[in-house]
């Protein structure tokens, strides 16, 4: 536990979200204790551990507040793992390999089940900590690469099952995004994804799978044998993946659409009426923005469909995609 707390410590003083004046010296010894952590034996356990756990806390010496430092110490263990993986993970047996993506598969499923939870309006888990948008966002992508690079190295010889366990529903352990009532698409914040921050890792982890095996500037990493084992795979599990792409960027068009329809009618109301955008009543203004967030969050949501269907067809052969299709059942 001391440990642990010397190392929360180096990071908030790190990272900036430790409050106060601290001496040169100070900030020295936080740097060099995170950057011995990096050498240290058992980093690649205590990296997963908190990763996984819902939230971390502080209290400095001196000091009688406590501050929060889940974010930034979720992202230091990300980067712990990110370079664990580049070096050390070659060397793992099968049984470790399993044990360290169903932690980091936990983690995304921590993400994802907190933020669900707040946009429905329902009670987190007690040690959970609800993080703002940006710290949301930072942590689904750095979860994605991570991720991502777990499948390029297994995928699918000794991980068979990405694509069930990934693109199920959150509900069934997965990461994909439940049917949402239309309170909780409303309640989208601006700048977020909420509900839907699982999705956005399911998705930008394929978009990454498939670009580190196709563009020539990421595929010098991995090997020919590699890349094409991974893409035969990611072929073989595309009928059970881009139906569901489809229906999410189908659903989310339809709502970008209708929320810039409320947003001309509104606009139209009050330009009869003489007014502007700027003379709003309160009321007026929370519906309006109300329909600006559901715009913004189902565009952020379309974006992201549409840059991984380009990336993972492009790199399919035409040739596979239409055995595919025969094979389950397509026709012309």
């Amino acid at each position: 536990e001391a440990q642990r707390q010397s190392l929360l410590q180096a990071i908030a003083i790190s990272a900036g979200v430790a409050v106060g004046t601290f001496l040169p010296h100070q900030r020295q010894e936080a740097f060099n204790t995170l950057e011995q952590f990096k050498t240290y034996d058992g980093r690649v356990a205590i990296a997963l551990q908190l990763l996984e756990a819902p939230s971390h806390s502080l209290t400095l010496p001196g000091s009688t507040n406590t501050i929060d430092v889940t974010a930034a110490t979720k992202l230091y263990a990300l980067l712990i793992l990110q370079n664990f993986l580049k070096t050390g993970y070659v060397k793992l047996g099968d049984g470790d390999r399993v044990a360290f993506r169903t932690s980091v598969l936990a983690a995304c499923r921590q993400l994802a089940t907190s933020t669900s939870s707040a946009a429905a309006g329902e009670a987190a888990a007690p040690a959970a900590v609800l993080l703002n948008d940006a710290e949301s966002r930072m942590l689904a992508m750095k979860l994605s690469a991570l991720l991502a690079d777990i499948v390029v190295r297994d995928f699918p010889q000794r991980w068979p099952t990405f694509a069930s366990e990934v693109f199920a529903p959150l509900s069934r352990g997965g990461l994909w995004c439940e049917p949402r009532t239309a309170d909780e698409i409303a309640q989208r914040s601006r700048g977020g994804y909420g509900a839907m921050i699982g999705t956005k890792v399911a998705l930008e982890c394929l978009r990454i799978v498939t670009e580190d095996c196709t563009d020539s500037d990421y595929n010098a990493k991995i090997s020919t044998k590699r890349r094409n084992d991974v893409l035969i795979g990611l072929n073989e599990v595309s009928s059970q993946v881009l139906p569901l792409i489809f229906a999410l960027l189908s659903e989310e068009y339809g709502i970008v659409t209708s929320a810039k329809t409320t947003l001309r009618e509104m606009e139209a109301y009050l330009a009869s009426a003489g007014r502007t955008v700027a003379q709003m009543t309160p009321e007026e203004r929370d519906m309006y923005d109300a329909q600006l967030a559901r715009r913004e969050g189902a565009g952020r949501l379309v974006a992201d469909s549409l840059r991984t269907i380009e990336k993972f067809c492009s790199a399919m052969p035409l040739d596979w995609i239409l055995v595919g299709s025969a094979a389950n059942g397509g026709g012309g």
